[in-house]
């Protein structure tokens, strides 16, 4: 009789461990966000944009993890995937679906992406996860 306690017991806690471990990995390992998907909950200048995370102090919460649009020159091309926009926001390119051969110095583009917040030291804006709107 005590072994047939012992393993239902020994059943029930690994079931229990089971259903733990299957949340548990379900709310860690979540599907990745498609940008270019998803709707832009602000579309603004790069200037714009840094103006308001200064004047915040670069805490502002109501852009933190979401998706918004940014329009304006490019500055300086970083990377094949990393770009500046008037020199006040830092934009990371999903490497996906990108011809690096359309970034060209001057040329005005709008970018949708992730913000990621505000660097205090270089006082940019950084957007990752992004992809290339318009390009003129």
């Amino acid at each position: 009789m005590k072994t047939k306690k012992y393993i239902v017991i020994v059943v029930m806690v690994l079931a229990l461990g089971a259903i733990g471990a299957f949340f548990t990995y379900s709310y860690m390992y979540k599907p990745h966000r498609n940008v270019s998907e998803e709707s832009a909950i602000a579309v603004m200048s790069a200037t714009e944009l840094q103006e308001r995370f200064a004047n915040a102090n670069g805490t502002l919460e109501s852009f933190a993890d979401k998706i918004i649009e940014v329009n304006g020159y490019i500055t300086t091309i970083e990377q094949s995937t990393t770009i500046m926009v008037d020199d006040k926001v830092q934009v990371d390119f999903d490497s996906h679906g990108l011809d690096e051969k359309t970034l060209v110095n001057g040329a005005n583009v709008t970018v949708k992406g992730r913000c990621v917040g505000y660097d205090d030291l270089l006082e940019i804006v950084k957007v990752d996860q992004a992809v290339l709107i318009n390009n003129q």
